[in-house]
């Protein structure tokens, strides 16, 4: 029996009594008919599409990134001590706003921040390379 993998939307075939028991029941995967075939290829294209779109936006807001200067103020002491630190979520709320690009603070990787000063970030996003973010921290007036 043919059947679509609900979670990859590959077309298998596999026994029948295993379709019929086990991926159907779990909706683990549906019956490849001829719209069901076609409603996964329409599928398929419209997320290779959708990729390509973020992969594009991606790449625009890492070649900004490249070249910018990411700069926070932030509450410290006479002697530069940060009150609260830095840490990879605000930056990653930060560069969100700016560049009205997702970031999620697991694509930050950085040290929390204690003092005030430059800094370098590294930024991944999926299917580009890591990018090098100056991070200047200056103090709140």
């Amino acid at each position: 029996m043919k059947v679509i993998m609900a979670t990859t939307g590959e077309i298998k075939n596999v026994a029948d009594g295993y379709a019929r028991n086990y991926l159907l029941p779990k909706k683990l995967a549906r019956v490849a008919t001829a719209t069901t075939v076609a409603e996964a290829e329409q599928h398929h294209v419209r997320q290779q599409a959708d990729q390509a779109e973020q992969h594009q936006q991606y790449q625009q807001v890492a070649d900004q990134l490249r070249t910018a200067t990411l700069t926070l103020p932030a509450k410290a002491s006479a002697a530069g001590t940060l009150f609260a630190a830095i840490t990879p979520a605000q930056l990653a709320e930060h560069i969100t706003q700016q560049y009205h690009c997702s970031t999620t603070p697991a694509q930050v990787m950085i040290e929390p921040i204690k003092a005030i000063g430059q800094y370098t970030a590294t930024v991944s996003y999926p299917t580009i390379d890591a990018v090098q973010v100056q991070v200047n921290i200056t103090k709140l007036s």
